[in-house]
């Protein structure tokens, strides 16, 4: 993905389908690479994800390939619709948040 492109999703995330019960795997090693990654829970003392086996990420820079999003450990794939990838915009994920 180039930087003109990279624009377009500048307040987009894409959403990551993870391996089953490794959302918390999947977003340390995200993390670990730079991405920004959001993991919706819902629970106090005891955390569950919001949405089992997803959670969304963007970037964490211009540069920064998605291509090694799929072989991070806790990953499944990154979500498709046909070739396109799935995106929810910056607005569906601040209403989440709250």
């Amino acid at each position: 993905m180039n930087s003109s492109q990279l624009n377009r999703f500048d307040t987009s995330w894409f959403v990551v389908m993870t391996r089953p019960r490794q959302e918390r795997t999947a977003k340390e090693h995200l993390a670990a690479q730079r991405f920004e990654v959001y993991l919706p829970v819902t629970g106090g003392d005891d955390p569950v994800a919001l949405f089992p086996r997803y959670l969304f990420l963007r970037p964490g820079y211009a540069e920064q390939s998605l291509e090694t999003v799929r072989s991070t450990r806790g990953v499944s794939h990154l979500v498709k619709f046909s070739d396109q990838l799935a995106v929810a915009s910056g607005q569906l994920i601040e209403s989440v948040r709250w």
